[in-house]
């Protein structure tokens, strides 16, 4: 009473039926709970509340006894309780409602109602007439599971008198459009046997199971521990099929957009695969768009088989689930894919990272530079470093693989698979290594020399680095006054030179100093050092 109808007459008799249990006789409990020994048991009863001076307003009789279709169906509906989270779901959504001191008239109503409607969406779900609008509200219990005891229970629902053949019933719930036709009780039960990844039955003996059949009901619940259940697999196919294809439908924009960008990863001699794919998505973009909302709802599991089953399974699930703007950045991301390529183990790159973060502002691009607040010391950007270690995890299937290009489709995908969703996490820490691929190869090179070529380039592209040069040669003491005044500060001598530039990073402008000495170390390591890389830039530089 209180899972399925609380607060109803039939609820309130049950709780004060409880409350008085230990002081019932037999004869009044079979009189409540028992619907063809009542008229028998009714002068007893009687007899029994005179002779104890009980009237009966106080007695079980003055409590609506329990209805033929309640005893009949509760251990059926029990079983919804325990075992379907989707007969729960659709009780609680269509069925459930205020039944304050309504009749059990009503309740049992409102039992065949669901009845009715449950057995409706079997037939359906076996016939392929459910409607997408259905399909939508229940696809996610839609497991093995659940179908298994959709197909038991309505099994054990019929017309009472009945054997082996469930006679139809049609339901007067206006939430189905179905009918509920006849299906066979059935005579054979079926364990699962999972083989290459299908769902196969192993029939056996049926199991039996006494007919629930109370007199004065107009319908048996019977539960059954076993039946048929050859349509198991082929419901579960056909529902994961539309599910998939019905997740194509809301990602259409997507789709188009991304599959654009897959190209370059697979083999120019067999591209054709994926333009199949691209292919088949604008076709059935092309035939939805010309649907509303309710034409769409409105059509069958049967009409997508039909229609749209073949070319919804060209599309790989995994394509659903990618990022177009990310496989936008990987499309030029090719540059830091091949350097990264060139340390494939995960010591050497940590090492890399690790030996970068202890280089000084001289080693380090100013890109990559952080400078030290509160008089605290710069240091590389640890930020920066880490969203570089970012990419190569995420990209490491990608990075890494053997060829440069995936033969065909069929190898790409379970890639895509294994990489897993992405973030915007991913998708800035990309962007970034895209941007600063040179600086961060700089940065990350064990080279003192390379970096210090790399530094002179850049500080000759002074537009892009807003880096601005100028000259200092003041004469502030000479080296008697220097002597004399006790000073430290050898700046301050007579003809020291010393180079000045400002870098500007966003709104903050920092002046930069290097001294003479610096000068002639950054000066000697140029003429000595030998990369072919950036050569011709220094030939231009220094003729």
């Amino acid at each position: 009473g209180a899972t399925f109808f609380p607060k109803s007459r039939f609820h309130l008799s049950l709780q004060a039926i409880e409350a008085q249990w230990n002081s019932l006789t037999l004869n009044e409990v079979n009189w409540y709970f028992r619907p063809q020994s009542r008229a028998k048991l009714q002068g007893f009863v009687e007899s029994h509340c005179r002779a104890s001076g009980v009237s009966p307003q106080q007695s079980v009789l003055s409590h609506e006894p329990v209805s033929p279709t309640v005893l009949g169906s509760y251990r059926w509906l029990l079983r919804f309780l325990e075992a379907s989270k989707l007969a729960s779901f659709l009780w609680n959504k269509n069925f459930k409602t205020t039944f304050d001191r309504r009749p059990i008239s009503d309740i049992d109503a409102t039992i065949v109602r669901f009845s009715n409607y449950w057995k409706a969406l079997a037939d359906a779900l076996q016939q392929k007439t459910i409607p997408f609008s259905r399909l939508i509200e229940i696809q996610s219990f839609i497991v093995p599971t659940e179908v298994e005891t959709l197909l038991l229970t309505t099994q054990g629902f019929r017309k009472a008198g009945s054997t082996s053949e469930a006679s139809s019933s049609s339901s007067s719930s206006s939430s189905s459009s179905e009918s509920s036709s006849s299906s066979s009780s059935s005579s054979s039960s079926s364990e699962p046997e999972q083989s290459e990844g299908k769902i196969k039955r192993k029939t056996k003996a049926p199991v039996a199971a006494a007919a629930i059949a109370v007199p004065g009901a107009e319908f048996e619940w019977e539960v059954l521990s076993s039946g048929d259940l050859s349509s198991l697999p082929e419901i579960i196919s056909s529902v994961a099929k539309w599910s998939h294809f019905n997740n194509i439908k809301n990602s259409l924009l997507q789709l188009i957009t991304v599959i654009p960008h897959l190209y370059h990863l697979i083999d120019p001699d067999n591209r054709d695969t994926l333009q199949v794919v691209e292919d088949h998505t604008k076709s059935l973009k092309g035939e939805l768009e010309k649907l509303d909302a309710e034409q769409y709802k409105a059509l069958t599991l049967d009409y997508f088989h039909k229609t749209f089953e073949e070319r919804s399974q060209q599309v790989p699930p995994v394509f659903l689930k990618l990022d177009p703007a990310l496989y936008k950045l990987v499309e030029k991301a090719g540059d830091v894919f091949i350097w990264l390529k060139a340390m494939p183990v995960d010591s050497e790159f940590t090492s890399s990272v690790e030996i970068a973060m202890g280089k000084t502002e001289m080693e380090c691009p100013i890109e990559l530079w952080e400078s030290g607040e509160n008089g605290q010391p710069g240091r590389p950007d640890e930020r920066k470093l880490s969203q570089l270690s970012t990419v190569r995890t995420y990209f490491h299937m990608l990075i890494y693989r053997f060829e440069d290009h995936f033969e065909e489709l069929s190898q790409l995908v379970p890639v895509l698979q294994r990489m897993g969703p992405s973030s915007e996490t991913i998708n800035n820490a990309l962007e970034m290594s895209i941007n600063l691929r040179k600086q961060l190869q700089e940065l990350l090179e064990d080279s003192s020399d390379s970096a210090a070529t790399s530094r002179l380039c850049q500080f000759y592209d002074k537009t892009s680095q807003g880096i601005f040069w100028k000259i200092n040669s003041e004469i502030t003491l000479s080296r008697e006054e220097y002597k004399s005044s006790g000073s430290s500060d050898e700046d301050s001598l007579i003809g020291d030179m010393w180079l000045e530039w400002t870098v500007t990073r966003g709104n903050v402008v920092t002046q930069r100093q290097m001294n003479l000495t610096e000068l002639l170390d950054l000066q000697s390591t140029v003429v000595l050092t030998i990369n072919s890389e950036d050569n011709s830039q220094i030939t231009t530089i220094i003729p």
